[in-house]
């Protein structure tokens, strides 16, 4: 209890060993863990170098391969270093494609090593931060299913509520509307969760936004004077990213119900659509 809440509350980058025979609880259980948090994760692919892990499946799937491809040791990190800037990982936005990207085609990305965590989460740096955000709705709906997704082991909680956040704290529910009702009746809270992760440190920090990821993120690091490998990242712009079936991410008309939780939203969030202009009808 008391590594989870350091966990919780500094975000350190994590070097875990996972192994069918020596891990406590089913393995299944660390990657949903440190996904749970925000984190992304990488391990070392015999005689390729650094891979990335995409989702709790294919992270079971390579460490029960070990040693045939791994040595079984796990690299989860939140923030990425690059050459000119650094890029901040708000949970639920597309990040974990966005460090793919950066991992395997940007020159010189690595994890912010042993950089200095504060009590907000978030790694100091010098360099210009960037992150994506996505439209509120969206991001409620994807937050929601993804605390109420079932567990594949008895260990493991389906309400994963991650309390140091007002959002999740003050309206956390088990039915996506009452949910969604809460969201909408509460003033700014999806603002503060964003604020929580960018603003609230970096001031002058650079947005895209989810809705045009690949399409942001290069315009994001080609203006940031970084090196990249365009062409290859556009190749894997059609991966779909938050999408609850292979039809795509979630659109607003379809997470909001009704149009009456969108337009409490408009009121409720206001602050955060005037700085988010694209969001608006």
């Amino acid at each position: 209890m008391v590594t989870q809440k350091i966990i919780d509350k500094h975000k350190p980058h994590l070097m875990i060993e996972v192994y069918d025979k020596f891990n406590k609880y089913p393995v299944d259980t660390t990657f949903k863990f440190c996904f749970d948090r925000g984190y992304s994760c990488l391990y070392n692919h015999r005689g390729q170098g650094l891979k990335p892990i995409n989702d709790i499946e294919h992270g079971v799937k390579v460490a029960m391969t070990m040693p045939e491809i791994t040595d079984g040791d796990f690299c989860f990190c939140m923030a990425v270093e690059l050459k000119n800037s650094m890029f901040i990982h708000v949970p639920k936005t597309g990040g974990r494609w966005v460090k793919q990207m950066l991992f395997n085609y940007v020159e010189g990305a690595k994890a912010v090593g042993d950089a200095v965590y504060d009590s907000h989460n978030t790694p100091m740096t010098h360099k210009q931060t960037f992150a994506f955000l996505r439209h509120p709705m969206t991001f409620v709906h994807s937050l929601f299913h993804h605390r109420a997704r079932k567990k594949s082991n008895t260990r493991g909680h389906q309400w994963n509520w991650q309390n140091d956040l007002r959002l999740e704290r003050e309206c956390q529910a088990e039915e996506y509307e009452a949910f969604l009702t809460k969201i909408v009746g509460n003033k700014n809270v999806v603002k503060d969760y964003y604020d929580h992760y960018t603003t609230n440190h970096y001031p002058d920090i650079k947005f895209g936004y989810m809705e045009t990821l690949c399409n942001d993120l290069i315009i994001m690091i080609d203006a940031l004077g970084e090196k990249f490998d365009e062409p290859s990242i556009h190749m894997h712009g059609k991966l779909i990213v938050g999408g609850l079936t292979a039809s795509g991410p979630i659109t607003v008309q379809e997470a909001m119900i009704k149009q009456e939780y969108l337009d409490a939203m408009y009121e409720s969030e206001k602050e955060l659509f005037e700085r988010h202009e694209v969001w608006m009808p």
